[in-house]
């Protein structure tokens, strides 16, 4: 989503800050009409008539989900909430337990659900990426309705940097959630010299100068971020280990 709030102005950002941040959203949602339970009833995931879910895409085909918080006492499902992220970075401070995406399908296009899908693995706290969903019962065929994209979850963006000695060099690196999008090298200026420009993904920096001591940066905001789409990939990676005997 767009930010340019801070456009024009210097900032001085230390090594654990972001230089810039904004919110991320799925391009769909919906409002479900229905109360509906994914997963066996008491035990499983409790969406109520009104819950948002955001979208999901996966070859060619959309579901639509809830984040959802994994304990033993409470399946709280995190759908959407007034004032649950801001374009600060306190977007990040939110999710403490393990999550789950669980998704509800309309195969037909008749506006009512009636498969679903959980037990995905959120990528991390936060995140609105599932890794895989399999099949889980799902309580009757909720109906729903299409919704205005930004009344859904929102998933935290920010640019962060890093200083490497070895090169003089600073890395500016846009992440959703943990997830990079997008990284520029750049080398830090001499004394003196013209600010190094920087263009991330439509986000135009000047970087000026680093302070070794106080690890620090000094950045002029050209423009902040546009609207941008991306396509986020869910991926997985899995190490193996040989062993012989």
């Amino acid at each position: 989503m767009p930010n340019s709030e801070l456009d024009g102005e210097s900032v001085t950002v230390s090594k654990d800050e972001p230089v810039l941040t904004t919110g991320a959203i799925s391009p769909r949602a919906v409002r479900l009409t229905d109360d509906a339970t994914v997963g066996v009833v008491g035990a499983g995931v409790d969406l109520k008539k009104g819950d948002i879910l955001f979208g999901r895409y996966e070859d060619s085909v959309w579901t639509y989900c809830a984040l959802s918080d994994l304990n033993a006492e409470s399946r709280a499902t995190r759908v959407v909430s007034d004032g649950l992220m801001t374009m600060g970075f306190s977007l990040l401070t939110e999710a403490s337990r393990p999550q789950s995406v669980d998704c509800l399908h309309d195969a037909d296009g008749d506006g009512r659900f009636e498969t679903a899908w959980g037990a995905g693995d959120a990528m991390s706290d936060g995140a609105i990426i599932a890794i895989s969903l399999r099949e889980k019962s799902l309580s009757g065929t909720p109906g729903y309705e299409r919704v205005d994209p930004r009344e859904g979850l929102r998933m935290p963006v920010a640019i962060k940097w890093r200083y490497y000695s070895r090169s003089n060099e600073i890395a500016f690196t846009t992440f959703v959630t943990d997830k990079s999008v997008g990284t520029e090298m750049v080398s830090v200026p001499a004394e003196g010299d013209e600010p190094a420009e920087v263009d991330l993904g439509g986000v135009k920096l000047k970087l000026k100068s680093h302070d070794a001591d106080a690890k620090t940066i000094d950045v002029e905001i050209v423009s902040g971020f546009p609207s941008r789409f991306v396509r986020l990939q869910a991926t997985r990676v899995v190490t193996t280990r040989m062993v012989y005997y």
